[in-house]
């Protein structure tokens, strides 16, 4: 994963500035989606052919795979910092939108009916709701980040494209079209075509839509990891309003030491996770490397199919 730096007010010298790339993430499969939590700050990260979801900091210099087990096609991440949650979308067999801490901890099922292929997640921040696009159904569809009170925002009519990527801000949802590359804009509180209106239709391919706005986001929320005490060697996230939790970053493991966390690192002979899981992800258990298999998938190796 690469991000863009060092950009300038001028045209010219922003597309020269443009050109310079910092890497932050190498060795990826397939990364997805990325959300930042601009709060500790933390960047997160889908690697759909990993089926994984990372968080770094935001050099890379430290990285932490948050969830690597369950997830089928992992698609779409948002973070909420006030809450300190995290949601996802996964498109595979068994659809569902899922929620878990920002740590990756206390991981559970948001929704997980009447769903074909979720993928584009947006959070409205000031109304506390997820909204998502689902290509099958062709729905954008809503609930409160406790997955209650669940409405229905429009359905696409067929010659209007399939909703993809999304994003709010105040009463309106921007939106890319996963068929067509056009950019719609429709009032959140609209069910009929004619709340919507085309914003742009010439991009060649559209990938995703962000909306950048210095109130987007609250930078007024206190920060849990602001005087952390995590070993230097452990990436500090945000576990609820105001606590924080320490996790040992990827190649380590954690030992509590006098009531003080250490993160020493793993011995690659002994640790080592290295079985061929087929479509599951190999992990470690007290009876040493075994497969964890996603839904519908069962066998030593995850090489059976219910």
């Amino acid at each position: 994963m690469a991000v863009p730096t060092n950009h300038d007010q001028d045209n010219s010298r922003t597309r020269r500035e443009a050109a310079k790339i910092t890497v932050v993430l190498r060795d990826l499969k397939k990364p997805r989606s990325v959300a930042v939590d601009w709060v500790t700050p933390m960047v997160y990260v889908v690697d759909a052919g990993d089926k994984t979801i990372l968080a770094t900091t935001v050099d890379g210099s430290k990285v932490v795979t948050l969830i690597a087990t369950s997830l089928d096609q992992p698609y779409d991440v948002v973070v909420d910092p006030q809450s300190g949650q995290l949601f996802w979308s996964d498109s595979g067999f068994n659809p569902r939108i899922e929620v878990a801490g920002m740590d990756g901890r206390n991981k559970r099922a948001l929704v997980d009916r009447n769903l074909q292929w979720p993928v584009g997640l947006a959070i409205d921040y000031p109304a506390r709701r997820l909204y998502w696009a689902d290509i099958k159904t062709c729905n954008i569809e809503t609930v409160m980040l406790d997955g209650s009170d669940r409405q229905l925002v429009m359905h696409f009519p067929q010659n209007e494209g399939v909703p993809g990527n999304l994003d709010i801000f105040e009463d309106m949802i921007y939106l890319t079209t996963h068929d067509t590359n056009v950019v719609h804009r429709l009032n959140k509180f609209g069910n009929r075509p004619q709340h919507m209106s085309c914003i742009s239709q010439h991009a060649m391919e559209v990938s995703d839509i962000l909306i950048v706005q210095e109130q987007k986001q609250d930078r007024s929320l206190f920060n849990p990891c602001a005087n952390n005490t995590c070993h230097a060697n452990a990436l500090c996230f945000i576990s609820g309003p105001r606590n924080y939790s320490c996790i040992c970053r990827d190649g380590m493991m954690e030992k509590i030491v006098d009531g003080v966390q250490q993160c020493l690192p793993k011995s690659a002979s002994r640790n080592g996770c290295n079985l061929f899981c087929n479509r599951g992800k190999c992990i470690m258990t007290p009876k040493g490397p075994q497969c964890q298999c996603p839904d519908m998938y069962y066998g030593p190796t995850c090489n059976m199919y219910r």
